[in-house]
């Protein structure tokens, strides 16, 4: 009722991404980093603030911020052009990214090794690339962890450009900038 009275309501699973986003990174990080690493660059002691940690925290934010934006203008572009409420919307575009996860990673795309390194430098934050290395984390990190990564990037960051009613082309289009 109150979409029908003019009021925008979105859904929890497009406000929450920031508590998804940084638990993932949370998660990511202590799965990553060995246990000396963890303690050294991200255990807080009183006001002893490792400089990582800090950097970390403010990636988090950024990227919390940019895919709140991204999920944001994509409801907005999908209610401009079919006029249905945001309650749907959020429904639909989660739906889209969750079967578009499933395709990608059911295919063959995760052996390309060049989609691969690419995909996951662009998802992976920098600060813990900076860190570690990507060769590294690639290596630290179970195949299924960054296959799952791989997807869910791909899956969001497509449905986010092109919304819900994309062309026929459109995702080779997409996937050419990681080509």
């Amino acid at each position: 009722k109150l979409e029908e009275a003019g009021v925008f309501v979105i859904k929890d699973a497009s406000a929450n991404k920031g508590g998804v986003t940084s638990s993932s990174l949370e998660v990511l990080a202590a799965i990553c980093l060995t246990e000396e690493e963890h303690v050294q660059h991200m255990r807080v002691k009183g006001n002893d603030i490792p400089q990582f940690y800090k950097e970390y925290v403010v990636e988090t934010q950024n990227r919390i911020e940019y895919n709140s934006r991204l999920e944001f203008e994509c409801l907005w572009k999908e209610y401009k052009r079919s006029g249905s409420p945001m309650s749907v919307l959020s429904d639909e575009i989660s739906e889209k990214i969750n079967a578009l996860y499933l395709t990608i990673i059911d295919s063959n795309l995760w052996n390309n090794e060049k989609v691969k390194l690419k995909v996951l430098e662009e998802a992976i934050p920098k600060s813990l690339q900076n860190l570690v290395g990507l060769e590294s984390l690639i290596k630290r990190l179970p195949e299924a962890y960054l296959s799952a990564t791989l997807s869910a990037h791909l899956a969001s960051r497509y449905v986010y450009q092109f919304g819900l009613k994309p062309g026929e082309f459109s995702f080779y289009e997409f996937m050419l900038q990681y080509l």
